[in-house]
């Protein structure tokens, strides 16, 4: 992952409120998918590994929306 948007990812994570952390996100991002895409299997190969992990999880669900409100299903 770029080092740009992991910071961005960790202080999307930071957010009490979903949907201002996914805005970020999508902001970050400036429209390569390929780059979320590749963030959620990270974080799913880190949430399968440890599940106690609560900031995998909450990283999986994130990028889960971003990828969703990228798709424009949401």
């Amino acid at each position: 992952m770029q080092i740009v948007f992991r910071h961005a990812l960790m202080l999307a994570l930071m957010k009490e409120d979903p949907s201002e952390a996914v805005s970020q996100l999508l902001r970050s991002v400036g429209g390569d998918r390929r780059l979320l895409e590749s963030a959620r299997a990270h974080y799913d190969d880190l949430s399968r590994e440890r599940p106690q992990d609560r900031d995998a999880r909450r990283a999986c669900f994130l990028l889960d929306q971003a990828l969703l409100a990228r798709s424009g299903v949401r």
